[in-house]
């Protein structure tokens, strides 16, 4: 299985296979079968084109890492999970609205119960948003099919 991921990656940073071949030190028909055939680099290899793509190796291949790895990586991303809405006390989602510095981003199927918990939130999005915090909203249509 070909690993599209990696091509476009090498079209994005405008890399060739006989280019990336040279920079990291192997035979570009290496490459090819990276690409191609979904083979999978050995670590050093996969360290200098991660970077020369400005991608993280767990994207470029997902299955280079063990299970165990994964999930601790996974993990380590997840700050808190809810099992339901209503179990993030209202000062939770204000505290995680007031200290954005970079980036909002919200999903919710309407999202109401924000604005009901917290009626200034539009005001602070904006505020936000003026001072360069990128603020992203998807937000379910609930005339959709299933």
């Amino acid at each position: 299985m070909s690993n599209e991921r990696l091509r476009d990656a090498f079209v994005r940073q405008g890399l060739t296979p006989v280019a990336v071949a040279e920079e990291v030190g192997v035979d570009p028909k290496s490459v090819e079968r990276w690409i191609i055939q979904g083979r999978i680099p050995y670590p050093r290899h996969r360290h200098l084109i991660a970077a020369m793509v400005r991608e993280t190796e767990s994207y470029l291949w997902p299955d280079a890492t063990s299970a165990e790895k994964a999930t601790a990586l996974s993990r380590s991303e997840v700050v808190q999970v809810y099992p339901r809405r209503v179990a993030v006390a209202d000062e939770v989602w204000r505290r995680l609205i007031d200290e954005a510095h970079e980036r909002i981003g919200l999903l919710a199927y309407a999202g109401l119960f924000l604005v009901e918990q917290q009626p200034r939130l539009i005001h602070t999005l904006k505020a936000k948003a003026e001072v360069g915090v990128k603020i992203e909203i998807l937000l379910g249509d609930p005339t959709a099919k299933r």
